[in-house]
Formats: C-alpha cells, sequence, structure tokens
C-alpha cells in the first residue's frame, strides 16, 4: 500500500468525504427548520448525527495523514 500524503488520493477522498458530510448536516438542519412533522424531524436529526460522525472520522483521517507527513 503506498503511503498515504499531503494531496494524496487517500487525502482528497478524505477531504471530499468530510464535505459530503458536511453537506448532508447543512441541507438536514435546514429542512428540520423549514418543515418539522414530528417523525421527520426525528429522521433528519438521526440524519444529521450519522452524518456528523462520519465527518469526524474523515477529518481524523486527515489529521493522521497531515501528522505522519510532519514528522
Amino acid at each position: 500500500m503506498t503511503e498515504k500524503k499531503i494531496g494524496g488520493y487517500v487525502f482528497r477522498q478524505e477531504l471530499s468525504r468530510a464535505r459530503l458530510a458536511n453537506r448532508v448536516i447543512r441541507e438536514s438542519l435546514k429542512r428540520l427548520v423549514e418543515e418539522f412533522p414530528h417523525q421527520r424531524a426525528a429522521n433528519l436529526v438521526a440524519k444529521a448525527g450519522t452524518a456528523l460522525a462520519e465527518n469526524m472520522e474523515a477529518l481524523d483521517e486527515i489529521e493522521a495523514i497531515l501528522s505522519r507527513n510532519r514528522d
């Protein structure tokens, strides 16, 4: 397996994953504010929470790549 590096494939992939997760969070919360039937609201909150976890994993991977390349 090739080394993960700044600007490399995995780095860009994780950055894209974080951006997508942020987009899902933003859209879900926007819809929650605009239209909030109770069951739908719970679903959107769950979706936003899942996207937050996905975002954190992607950012952790990016941070690991940055730290490996600094050493």
